[in-house]
């Protein structure tokens, strides 16, 4: 998986880790929100579940994407969502 490799940027094991370790950024929609309203976001168009489905059995529980979805639309950044998930 090309994926694999984000996690050393976690300090995070990239073999068994990978497979057992999930990394779940509770603060990502006040994040997006702060780098939205910075005066260098050019509005650039984000593509979502390029590197992984954001729709993955943690967001049944965390529950994210909707506060993601709800900040690209307040600030009409464009967005796209590419997903196999069943959520």
């Amino acid at each position: 998986c090309f994926a694999r490799k984000t996690h050393s940027y976690l300090d995070l094991d990239t073999g068994i880790g990978f497979d057992s370790q999930i990394v779940v950024k509770i603060n990502a929609a006040e994040l997006l929100q702060r780098e939205l309203a910075s005066r260098h976001w050019q509005g650039e168009h984000i593509a979502m579940g390029t590197n992984v489905d954001c729709y993955q059995r943690a967001e049944g529980r965390y529950r994210l994407m909707p506060g993601i979805i709800s900040t690209l639309r307040d600030r009409a950044n464009p967005f796209s969502i590419l997903t196999k998930g069943t959520l």
